[in-house]
């Protein structure tokens, strides 16, 4: 098939070859209304134009890929980074990275074999350090997702606020009455996690203005079974000093225990008088079976997406100083879905007989 040549799109809609091709290739400082923008891409789309990326990359000495490395996980929003980089005119390439001395070897080779202009790492941060030393020495802009502010200052990052997070959660709990709560996090193998407590015991203690009952946050969660134990230890406390609540810094696992312990007692999560409020982080597919709360969804994970493309990548690729070197997000408090199972329970004082 005859390739579709720039000047046949041009003498079709009636503009220059120069003007086609600057809005084909996304070059800066070409100027075309919205409507002629539109009309140029809907024509070259109709004629199967594609461009000679080859030639592109010659005269400009870029190649118009941008690596994504990655660890294998269902969460990472890949399409939303190939589309963000694709109206820019640039193609994303991936690599999975598992081991950290083969990832440094592959990315030696890459650089030697300069197949792109840019790489994004989404990766775990304890399989980052490793490679520290040769993304320092990177000759070309690399993004990272994660919390590397406090080692790696001069890296480009974005990551969600987790302090804030926390912070919000507990303010929150407060609004509704709550003085007494507690706290579920990850192990603290992970920055962003020792942040999350972070966020949660400068929160408490500006608002009681003492110092936080270690019973109240000492044990971290990686099962449900670890969320119901820590339950167990709070309620075996007196009744004056019991938490009341919780701020959940341990995704979906904590959420899942802390509802069954309370089941097995006749209680609910909920914000209703005598229920165990909770709010934090989670998920997606977070579902209560009997309760109600107040959440921060991953669903904004494509949001983090945007960011490191549009607020840091693209400024970089075109040789501009992004306004910021670490970007934090601050994710929606949104409603927890639930199965309504509770209305269809006897009384809540007999709950624990229909176990």
């Amino acid at each position: 098939m005859r390739k579709v040549t720039l000047k046949e799109i041009a003498e079709s809609l009636g503009v220059s070859p120069s003007l086609v091709s600057g809005v084909l290739n996304n070059r800066p400082g070409v100027w075309a209304s919205d409507e002629t923008r539109q009309r140029i891409i809907r024509e070259a789309k109709v004629r199967g134009y594609r461009p000679y990326h080859a030639a592109r990359a010659l005269r400009s000495g870029k190649t118009y890929n941008v690596l994504l490395v990655y660890q294998p996980t269902p969460a990472i929003p890949i399409d939303t980074i190939a589309s963000a980089l694709a109206a820019k005119g640039y193609s994303l390439q991936v690599m999975v990275s598992l081991d950290p001395v083969k990832m440094q070897k592959k990315l030696q080779n890459i650089l030697s074999a300069g197949i792109c202009d840019a790489i994004i790492m989404w990766i775990d941060e304890p399989y980052i350090e490793p490679l520290a030393e040769i993304i320092s020495d990177l000759p070309i802009p690399v993004v990272l997702k994660g919390r590397y502010e406090r080692v790696h200052p001069e890296w480009y990052q974005v990551d969600f606020d987790h302090e804030r997070m926390m912070a919000t959660a507990v303010a929150h709990l407060r609004s509704i009455g709550h003085q007494r709560i507690g706290y579920m996090g990850y192990l603290r193998e992970h920055e962003f996690a020792r942040m999350l407590l972070k966020g949660y015991l400068e929160a408490m203690h500006s608002f009681i203005g003492t110092e936080i009952p270690s019973v109240y946050y000492e044990h971290c969660v990686a099962e449900p079974e670890d969320a119901e134990q820590i339950v167990d230890i709070w309620f075996s406390l007196p009744a004056s000093v019991r938490p009341t609540a919780a701020v959940v810094g341990a995704g979906n696992s904590a959420w899942y225990g802390i509802e069954r312990a309370l089941f097995r007692r006749g209680l609910f999560i909920g914000e209703e008088p005598g229920d165990f409020a909770v709010c934090g982080q989670s998920y997606e597919g977070l579902f209560l079976s009997f309760g109600s709360a107040y959440a921060f969804q991953d669903l904004e994970l494509r949001t983090l997406a945007m960011a490191m493309v549009e607020r840091l990548l693209l400024p970089l690729l075109s040789e501009r100083k992004p306004a910021e070197r670490i970007i934090r997000i601050l994710p929606s408090l949104v409603p927890v879905r639930s199965h309504l199972l509770r209305q269809y329970l006897p009384i809540q004082e007999s709950v624990s007989d229909v176990l």
